[in-house]
């Protein structure tokens, strides 16, 4: 109620409006005591739907995105495998091109050899032509000067005085103006140059080989030869028939075949044995080649030419190998006389000292400086090293010149003509130190073909052999030393001292001082009543073995033997033991080195026969396929070069030497293992040395296709490759090694990117693959530089077809290879060369 008071101001009668607050709107709807139930539940359904609806969303959302995100997966591997097969396809396009560049050099080589070919024939017609016309004005020449002569022969001497006097002017002038105007062709100069060396040989006068009229006797033949002259024309004619420009050796090879004359016409004054088989073998070889050259000098311009030139070359190689045999042994019996003379005159020195007459001493003195200088001239520095050792033991007595050293002390003699029997015997001798079973006929190849060959101690093959083999050894010893304290003498210490008695006195030469006192001293039976008094000290006895081991062993064995002392009794007795086994294998090595020498003249020999012995008459079927093959590849081969069929077949067929070379390069290049039932009978014994050959021949192509593909990725120094290369040929030894071992080691060579070590594996992976074309390229040119090797014997090719082949960086291993290789082809060549000749004969074509 409002009222105005007497001011004029109105009040309200605000009683009236208050009143309890209720609670908020949006608090009310949550009390439910004035909602009825019904409206509760609706609400609850509502929002149940709600959040299910919430939650459906929510999981449609994630839905969503997961199919987004397989999507995104999806593409990027889609994307990942798309660059793979466009990788794939780049590296198939890679190798078609390169394919097809390689197909279009050997298209072009192929039009190259057929041009090629076309010349030569043109020129070989016009060379016969031109042959024809000479021919022709030689018989018109003829023809007037055979009228000439008639007619002369009617005049007076006055006429023909003048008619000669006249015709020689003519002939002057003719020769001027033709000398002026015409210039010989170059065929013309080199027929001119060739028959101007024929006729200088001519006038040497030697001896023909096919008649015997003409022979001569020892002094005037060697005086003859020995002229300056003489060797300086053959050694050129050689080098035409040899096809050889080196000068060095051109001499030395002139000297060999002027040899082959005195061998041939005077062999009771040049042959120290001139009945003897090998004597006898190299007088019938150098009559073969001098009866070749002489017919080789005759054919020289006609086409059969070429047939007595390889006939003759042939010959040669034969007579030359068999020469320098002779040689080795002839000179190798010469050191020995002389060395046994300044032994002999050493000894008479010795004797002479006593004497009060200086005279003698004086003039054995000198007669002795000088055999030391011709012993110097004919054996070399390593001569006077033996003599030194000789002489050393004469002056300290005969302790020391019974046992072997590095080079033993002083060598047995082994007579110089062994006969079979003996020779036998002698080897069997050496069998028992060998690893594993080896016969005579396999000791005798193994030491011909490596002249570093030395019987090898048996070591164990497994680390549990090695285990077993410790253990049962130290029971042994243990036992051992149980009876020996128990004082059984007999079983324990006896049996061991008495086989170190027989190995002490087997090392040692019987008769000396030494030999007498280890007999004495090593008395088993005086030991045995030692023990029997208990007097016996071993200590005392096993220092005395180990002073005379010390004296009669090699200094490679002294370091060892100083350690005895400091041992047990037991492990003393043990080491001795070992190491006179060690010493006992020393010696048979070096009796095999200086049998080697005196083995040479009679090896070819010897396993001639036994071949033939274990043969019989029995077919080579494994090795005629292999003879058979390569000469159908060589006769295949020439046949290609003349389509037209202008040779006859008979020329088309190899020679002997191609053939084996070709033989022998196809097995070891070859990718196929050398098994036991298609090994050729010849190469039997040599089948592990093949199979090294074709493991070092797959080496250096590997290296050398690894070296090619880390060049072509980047660029390196020569330096750098050489390094790379030394460390793949260190990898490849080791058989653990992997395709991921030499991608590594190229990909830390040459730098490669992470992103491309996948690439270089695959790479790595593909070229060493023997189907992959660089692969194959790379060894047919490792098996044409040993064909060259071998063909030239012993000439290496120069750094410049290193290069072009790219094998510059492996040069030493190939170098390596060639040698080994080259020493099994010589050796086979003279055993086994009837039976090819023979397997050739019986597949030629034409013949």
């Amino acid at each position: 109620m409002m009222e105005r008071d007497s001011a004029g101001f109105f009040f309200v009668d605000a009683l009236s409006l208050c009143q309890t607050s209720g609670r908020p709107y949006h608090l009310e709807k949550r009390f439910l005591h004035n909602v009825n139930y019904q409206t509760t539940t609706t609400t609850l359904q509502a929002a149940e739907i709600k959040r299910q609806a919430f939650l459906e969303a929510r999981r449609q959302k994630l839905n969503q995105k997961f199919l987004q995100v397989t999507r995104v997966v999806k593409e990027n591997q889609a994307r990942k495998e798309n660059r793979h097969l466009l990788f794939l396809r780049s590296l198939e396009l890679a190798e078609s091109k390169r394919n097809h560049h390689l197909e279009q050099r050997r298209s072009a080589s192929k039009k190259s050899v057929e041009r090629a070919k076309i010349i030569a024939l043109q020129h070989h017609r016009k060379y016969q032509a031109e042959r024809e016309q000479l021919r022709r004005h030689l018989e018109e020449r003829l023809e007037k000067t055979n009228t000439r002569r008639l007619h002369l022969l009617k005049l007076p001497k006055s006429s023909l005085l003048k008619t000669h006097k006249m015709r020689e002017k003519e002939e002057t002038k003719t020769m001027s103006k033709t000398s002026t105007t015409t210039v010989p062709s170059p065929e013309k100069q080199r027929k001119q140059s060739w028959l101007t060396l024929l006729q200088a040989f001519r006038d040497l006068g030697l001896p023909n080989p096919l008649h015997r009229d003409t022979w001569q006797e020892f002094g005037p033949l060697g005086d003859l030869l020995r002229k300056p002259q003489v060797i300086i024309i053959t050694s050129k004619i050689l080098n035409v028939a040899l096809r050889k420009t080196d000068k060095e050796c051109s001499r030395k090879r002139a000297r060999v075949l002027l040899t082959a004359y005195m061998i041939l016409m005077c062999p009771a004054e040049v042959l120290q044995d001139a009945e003897g088989a090998q004597e006898q073998q190299l007088r019938t070889v150098a009559k073969e080649t001098l009866e070749n050259f002489e017919s080789w000098l005759q054919l020289h311009d006609d086409s059969a030419g070429l047939t007595a030139k390889r006939s003759f070359q042939d010959s040669w190689r034969n007579f030359y190998q068999q020469f320098e045999a002779w040689r080795t042994k002839d000179h190798d019996a010469l050191v020995n006389n002389v060395f046994d003379y300044c032994i002999e005159l050493l000894q008479l020195k010795t004797l002479l000292a006593e004497n009060d007459d200086p005279s003698p001493m004086m003039q054995v003195e000198q007669q002795l400086s000088e055999v030391k200088s011709r012993l110097r001239q004919i054996g070399g520095q390593s001569a006077l090293d033996r003599l030194a050792v000789a002489e050393q033991n004469l002056d300290q007595g005969s302790v020391s010149e019974d046992g072997p050293s590095s080079t033993p002390r002083s060598p047995d003699k082994i007579d110089k003509t062994v006969n079979p029997e003996e020779f036998t015997k002698l080897l069997s001798s050496y069998a028992p130190y060998m690893s594993s079973a080896i016969t005579n006929e396999q000791l005798v190849h193994e030491l011909i073909l490596d002249p570093e060959f030395k019987l090898q101690k048996y070591r164990p093959r497994s680390d549990l052999e090695d285990r077993v083999k410790t253990m049962a050894t130290k029971a042994f010893f243990d036992k051992i030393a149980e009876e020996y304290d128990r004082g059984d003498w007999q079983t324990s210490i006896a049996p061991l001292l008495q086989d170190v008695r027989e190995q002490l006195v087997a090392l040692v030469r019987p008769g000396t001082a030494v030999h007498s006192s280890i007999c004495e001293t090593l008395d088993i039976n005086l030991l045995e009543q030692q023990s029997s008094k208990n007097i016996f000290d071993i200590d005392k006895t096993l220092t005395y073995i180990g002073t005379i081991m010390s004296h009669i062993c090699a200094p490679v064995r002294d370091e060892v033997i100083h350690e005895l002392p400091h041992l047990e009794t037991m492990d003393r007795l043990h080491r001795i033991l070992e190491i006179l086994e060690d010493m006992t294998l020393d010696l048979a090595n070096y009796r095999l080195r200086a049998l080697r020498p005196h083995l040479m003249p009679i090896a070819v020999e010897y396993e001639q026969s036994k071949f033939a012995e274990k043969m019989g008459k029995g077919d080579l079927p494994n090795t005629t396929q292999w003879i058979a093959e390569s000469f159908k590849r060589l006769y295949d081969a020439a046949a290609g070069r003349d389509p037209e069929g202008i040779l006859p077949p008979k020329q088309c067929n190899p020679s002997l030497d191609d053939t084996f070379e070709e033989a022998m390069i196809s097995l070891i290049m070859s990718p196929d293992l050398i098994t036991v039932d298609t090994c050729p009978e010849t190469l039997v014994m040599d089948r592990q040395r093949l199979l090294d050959y074709q493991n070092q021949a797959q080496a250096v192509t590997m290296v050398a296709a690894l070296l090619m593909l880390a060049k072509n990725v980047n660029t390196s120094k020569s330096a750098e490759l050489h390094s790379l290369s030394d460390k793949l040929f260190l990898l490849l030894e080791d058989h653990s090694t992997t395709v991921d071992h030499l991608a590594a080691e190229i990909d830390a060579a040459v730098a490669v990117r992470d992103e491309s070590r996948l690439m270089m594996r695959s790479m790595v992976d593909k070229t060493l693959s023997h189907s992959d074309s660089l692969y194959s390229l790379l060894s047919r040119r490792v098996g044409s530089v040993l064909k060259s090797y071998i063909h030239s014997s012993g000439e290496f090719v120069t750094p410049a077809i290193l290069t072009s082949y790219g094998l510059e960086y492996v040069d030493k291993p190939l170098k390596s290879l060639c040698r080994s290789v080259l020493a099994l082809v010589l050796h086979h060549r003279q055993v086994y060369n009837t039976y090819y000749r023979q397997i050739i004969r019986n597949i030629s074509v034409g013949s």
